[in-house]
């Protein structure tokens, strides 16, 4: 580096810039500048390191590459890699202090106790926040992080200049003032915040549903105070105000008693020592003829109170299924169920709990099927349902469980009930009851002629048939002979004939087949070819 510094010629790449570079560096200046003074939400030294890197590279693709700007380079990178790796320790630090839930309104909100140091830099709280689960199992998941960033927008002591003791210019009592920014991370919405007493912000969210309201105790009352200003006098010289120490000038007069105090004093002025323990506690100041106003004081540690409610997170809200207690009261079935046969099971519930909810039941047996499977029926105080029972080919007694649950938010809550029937056989023959008007289906025109019509007569037609009745003339000799003036006799004639359906599919199928046939048969056209 010293060689760098040695040799002048080692400085020409950088003396002779071209225009261009010059105004990229100047660009990049002001960029620099404005990510400090203005996006105060972005961290200031990362800001500082990447501008220098992009800035450093920019101007090292600029002519050729030698050791002097090599060496310049990789001195700028590193600095800059500092900047931006330490920007994390560089920035204010944070400690959330607890976190606490409330329900108000129906709403849950999350109040988090957090303290910050060196808030006159900046100060951002991010925070993820975990899920909040009500009594009855409904949860309130926040979507967002909580963001908030906190920085001083501006702060000062202001100081009354009045006239004291021997024709002083002396300071009053202070006046303290610091306002602090808010700005929400999430909406982007800022206030600001009052920080020399207690004070309470509100930021809204632009949908109009939640807010995140940030609270202070009170920054320059507790922490920092006003410097002392007993010590300091303003006088003026060369037509500007300056803080001098008071003490010094008070002084010089007892050693002008024999004269004119106030010419002594003037005397003295001509070079006063300045008050530098007094502007030193300042970043800035300024002296008019009214006011004393010193900038930037050291914050030192502040308190906040953030709170926010579930819909400025965005939150997802679960309710679970409400709780209730099933009892089932009754299982009703058919004391004798024939085998491969149907019949019905009722089941009767009542709610042994306070709330509504959905109740699963499900029969089961040993050679016995339901339908359906299982049904979820809806349980206030009491219910009903009912289910298909079929049952299988064995015989004797049989029994059926049904159980009933409830899932909830603490688990299963289930009842179980049972109850049996006899199983006997199919062949069992009905009793006979001929001559009650109705052909029943163990009944013919041979065993119950009162019951059933004699159907001998009629035609038996196969699966693919249709019977048909027609009404038809017996024509003998004489109804020829006389030319049909003696009528035919009439009887009607029933048969079988193929179903007009038949056709039909017939006629489908051959005009498919009909129709394949000719797809295969046929050749294609042969394409000529082009000379």
């Amino acid at each position: 580096m010293r060689k760098l510094i040695n040799d002048k010629k080692g400085f020409l790449p950088l003396v002779g810039l071209s225009a261009g570079v010059v105004a990229i560096l100047v660009l990049g200046i002001i960029l620099i500048v404005a990510g400090v003074l203005i996006f105060t939400s972005i961290n200031k030294y990362a800001v500082i390191g990447v501008v220098a890197i992009v800035l450093t590279l920019m101007y090292g693709l600029q002519g050729n590459m030698n050791k002097t700007k090599a060496w310049f380079m990789g001195i700028v990178i590193v600095g800059a890699l500092i900047f931006v790796l330490a920007s994390g320790s560089l920035q204010s630090v944070f400690s959330v202090d607890q976190i606490t839930t409330s329900v108000e309104g129906g709403k849950v909100y999350w109040t988090v106790f957090a303290s910050a140091s060196n808030i006159d830099e900046q100060y951002d709280f991010v925070k993820k926040l975990s899920k909040y689960t009500y009594s009855d199992g409904t949860t309130v998941t926040p979507q967002q992080q909580l963001a908030v960033l906190i920085t001083e927008q501006d702060s000062y002591c202001e100081y009354s200049i009045i006239d004291g003791s021997y024709g002083l210019k002396v300071l009053s009592n202070p006046s303290k003032n610091i306002d602090l920014l808010v700005l929400d991370g999430n909406s982007g919405q800022s206030e600001i915040l009052e920080g020399e007493r207690a004070d309470s912000v509100t930021i809204n969210d632009p949908d109009g549903k939640g807010k995140l309201v940030v609270s202070s105790e009170g920054i320059l009352e507790r922490e920092s105070r006003c410097p002392d200003y007993e010590n300091v006098a303003i006088v003026q010289k060369d037509g500007k105000y300056i803080a001098v120490e008071r003490d010094y000038l008070v002084n010089r007069r007892q050693n002008c008693l024999n004269f004119n105090w106030i010419q002594c004093i003037k005397d003295y002025v001509v070079n006063p020592p300045i008050n530098t323990q007094f502007i030193g506690a300042f970043d800035s100041y300024e002296i008019i003829s009214t006011k004393f106003t010193g900038r930037g004081l050291d914050l030192g540690e502040a308190t906040f109170t953030i709170k926010a409610d579930q819909d400025y997170f965005e939150s997802v809200i679960y309710t679970p299924a409400k709780e209730c207690e099933p009892e089932i009261t009754s299982v009703s079935v058919s004391n004798e169920i024939k085998q491969s046969s149907s019949s019905s099971i009722k089941v009767n519930l009542k709610n042994n709990g306070d709330n509504s909810c959905k109740v699963t039941v499900v029969p089961t047996g040993n050679d016995i099927s339901f339908s359906p499977n299982s049904r979820e029926v809806t349980l206030g105080t009491s219910t009903s349902t009912s289910f298909t029972l079929s049952n299988g080919n064995n015989l004797g007694n049989k029994n059926i469980n049904v159980e009933a649950c409830f899932q909830g938010f603490t688990g299963e809550k289930c009842d179980t009930s049972s109850v049996s029937f006899n199983s006997i056989k199919s062949s069992t023959e009905p009793e006979e009851k001929c001559g009650d008007g109705v052909c029943q289906s163990y009944e013919s025109y041979t065993t119950c002629p009162s019951d059933c019509e004699d159907k001998e007569d009629e035609a038996v037609c196969l699966w693919y048939q249709e019977s048909y009745t027609t009404e038809k003339s017996d024509w003998k000799w004489y109804n020829y002979a006389t030319a049909g003036l003696i009528k035919p006799e009439k009887y009607t004639q029933t048969g079988c004939k193929v179903s007009t359906g038949v056709y039909i599919i017939l006629g489908f199928l051959t005009i498919i087949i009909l129709g394949s046939v000719a797809i295969i048969v046929s050749k294609p056209k042969r394409k000529k070819r082009k000379k």
